[in-house]
């Protein structure tokens, strides 16, 4: 529907009804592609480990590296108590410290990500 105004325009029929109206999307149904240069570096979450045959969940007591900090695979970077004692917990892979995904003397199930790494370079 359409009205005509005096002079000759044609303009939508306002409808009182909100469901009949269709919005289009404000951005293609996948996401926006990002560019190339502008990409964040791959993020890889080190986790809780397993430290023992009955170990169910941990606590970092202690964080031996901080955000913006370089690590290369065996470095130590956080010490876990357990229920039974402390360990220290050393890096699975080389990376830029991005930041903690755990408070300190929060208790965590196994397998919880603690840490996150940003690719080097």
């Amino acid at each position: 529907m359409s009205a005509e105004t005096p002079t000759g325009t044609v303009w939508p029929t306002i409808h009182k009804d909100p469901s009949a109206l269709t919005v289009p999307p404000c951005r293609p149904p996948h996401g926006w592609s990002p560019r190339p240069s502008r990409r964040s570096p791959p993020v890889h979450e080190l986790r809780m480990p397993s430290l023992g045959a009955d170990m169910e969940h941990g606590k970092v007591v202690e964080w031996l590296v901080h955000p913006g900090d370089t690590v290369h695979q065996g470095d130590l970077i956080a010490v876990v108590d357990t229920d039974k004692t402390l360990m220290d917990v050393e890096s699975f892979e080389d990376g830029i410290v991005r930041g903690y995904a755990v408070d300190l003397a929060e208790t965590v199930p196994v397998g919880t990500p603690i840490l996150s790494l940003a690719e080097p370079g």
